[in-house]
This record gives structure tokens, C-alpha cells and sequence, in this order.
């Protein structure tokens, strides 16, 4: 899928029945955990996430294993799109990204767990993105029921939503 990423995650949520309010709240939540960078490791702020890439090869390498992934992990632990922190979503993630042989920072199978766990974890949320069309109530289910940050800021995950709302880039 061509164009930007912020665009290949909109469609393919529209693709997984989300509404637009629902498909750009989870962008701004998204955006504002990882940039949108699949292979993002907490913390990193290096030119280019070179941090985050030698991290991602080492653990799709095995030279990082699974319970270091899962319990350990630099500043934190979060990593992915969605900052995947908690240690049993963290196995899940590892284990769904060794079941579809991918790297642990494939954007496409990031977005297939991604609507995974919402199915089977959190079905509250996703009926919310799949029936809603209010922007702020989209962001604020994720923000709050899905992603629980420690310091959770709506209104700037709903400015960084904004942008992918009614398909406007």
C-alpha cells in the first residue's frame, strides 16, 4: 500500500470496520505513543530510531528473548505502535509476531494484533470505533480504556488525531 503511514493505518482500520472517527481517534492515540513507528522502542529519540531498529533485529534474531522482551526492555519496556508495555500484552505481541514468522516491528502484522486484542480483550473499545463518529469520544475510549498512560493528555491526542479525520491527510 503506497503513501504515508499515518494513511496505510487508516485504511486498513476503515478496512476493518472502523468509522473515521474511530479509525483517526486510534491514529492520535497511535501517534502520540510511537510517532507511528512500528519498530519504536520507549525512549528512543535517536536520528532515525537507530536504537529502535538495532533492537527490533536483535530480538527477531533471538539474541534478545522472549522474557527479556517481555520483562525487561530499555527505558521501560514500551515498544510498538502502541507502546505495548504490560508484560502478558507484550507475550502476546511476541508470540503472534513468531506465529506469523514477521519481524516483531512489521506494521502489518502490528495492526493485525492490534485488532486482535481489541476483539478479544477490549470489545467495549471496539464496538466504540466501529459505531461512533465523534472524534473526541473515539480518542478518549483508546486514550483511557486501551492505552492507560501514566499521564494521559486528550486533548493533544485529539490534535494529533485530527489530521486523519473524514480522510483528510
Amino acid at each position: 500500500v503506497g503513501g504515508t503511514t499515518g494513511e496505510q493505518i487508516y485504511n486498513y482500520l476503515i478496512s476493518q470496520g472502523l468509522t473515521d472517527a474511530g479509525a483517526a481517534g486510534l491514529i492520535g492515540n497511535l501517534s502520540a505513543e510511537s510517532g507511528l513507528v512500528p519498530t519504536r522502542l520507549q525512549g528512543d529519540f535517536s536520528s532515525g530510531y537507530t536504537t529502535s531498529a538495532n533492537y527490533t533485529n536483535q530480538v527477531d534474531s533471538g539474541a534478545i528473548s522472549r522474557s527479556q522482551f517481555v520483562h525487561n526492555g530499555p527505558g521501560g519496556g514500551g515498544y510498538g505502535l502502541a507502546q505495548w508495555t504490560y508484560y502478558t500484552r507484550k507475550e502476546k505481541l511476541y508470540d503472534f509476531a513468531k506465529q506469523k514468522s514477521t519481524s516483531i516491528g512489521d506494521l502489518g502484522m502490528q495492526l493485525e494484533f492490534l485488532m486482535y486484542e481489541l476483539s478479544n480483550s477490549f470489545p467495549g473499545v471496539l464496538g466504540v470505533l466501529r459505531t461512533s463518529n465523534d472524534l473526541t469520544a473515539c480518542t478518549r475510549i483508546v486514550l483511557y480504556d486501551f492505552e492507560a498512560p501514566a499521564s494521559p493528555n486528550l486533548s493533544a491526542r485529539v490534535n494529533l488525531a485530527r489530521p486523519y479525520y473524514r480522510g483528510t491527510w
